[in-house]
């Protein structure tokens, strides 16, 4: 896709935006693929898709995508976009307000008055992305609930939940994720405290538009290990740093902000 700016009536047109692909790469043969509309469209799309120095016959999509919901005054609202059986679910597609490419893959946001802008950084010497999300405008004290889907496969294949078992370890607010010994380890850290609780959950049969359209197998079943919540005040950001290799665990704001166990039970009950 062209760096230029592409309007908001194009992007809610699910022909044209379905059709254009975001695209970043760096020197470590990592990418992130995905349509315009954030929806993946084909087996080859993914969040984070690498070669590790065991796997070096093709790429894996390990992290497919991380859907995100914000949590407002007892409403939340849901920004993720996936082709599913005769439907898309969620429909987050409306509240894109724009998108960038340049100097790296950015989506913001707009639901009434909170602005928020989810920036896709491939860091450009390592085997890792980092996922930046900042509050740019909100009246009040937002939470964000992330759910990361991991596929770990190779992108000639697709996931079935009948072939895979994964392990998930949560410790010192790092998350690791584990499949076989035939894959790598996936990490995530924090850039400030986080609440995870714990799913070890499957979402069934998203479709993949241009698979189907080949005449290929196009449905996939993805992996769920649970849902990761942190608060943000206006003007604040928040990096999940997501890579091969454990990361050196680190804190950026010392003031946490203490959710608490009646709000972490109400998230962890909600079906979304």
């Amino acid at each position: 896709m062209e760096n230029m700016k592409v309007s908001m009536s194009r992007v809610l047109d699910t022909e044209y935006s379905l059709k254009r692909k975001l695209v970043s790469r760096n020197s470590k043969n990592c990418y992130i693929s995905t349509s315009l509309s954030s929806c993946n469209v084909s087996r080859k799309d993914g969040l984070f898709v690498c070669k590790s120095s065991s796997l070096t016959e093709s790429y894996q999509v390990l992290l497919s995508h991380i859907d995100e919901v914000i949590m407002n005054n007892a409403c939340f609202y849901e920004l993720g976009f996936h082709k599913y059986p005769d439907n898309f679910h969620p429909k987050g597609l409306k509240y894109i307000l724009d998108i960038e490419q340049e100097p790296h893959i950015a989506f913001t946001y707009a639901i009434g008055n909170i602005v928020l802008k989810k920036e896709l950084i491939l860091v450009p010497d390592k085997a890792e992305l980092q996922c930046k999300y900042t509050l740019l405008e909100s009246c009040s004290e937002i939470d964000l609930v992330l759910k990361p889907f991991m596929a770990f496969r190779n992108v000639y294949s697709l996931t079935s939940a009948a072939t895979k078992e994964f392990k998930v370890e949560y410790h010192n607010n790092s998350l690791r994720i584990l499949e076989s010994k035939d894959y790598p380890e996936l990490f995530f850290n924090f850039s400030k405290k986080i609440i995870f609780t714990e799913a070890s959950d499957w979402y069934y049969n998203f479709e993949y538009i241009d698979d189907k359209e080949k005449g290929t197998e196009y449905k996939e079943d993805l992996f769920l290990p649970g849902q990761i919540i942190v608060n943000l005040k206006e003007n604040e950001s928040f990096t999940i740093s997501i890579g091969l290799e454990k990361l050196e665990n680190y804190e950026k704001n010392k003031n946490i902000h203490q959710q608490s166990i009646r709000q972490t039970e109400y998230v962890r009950n909600m079906n979304y």
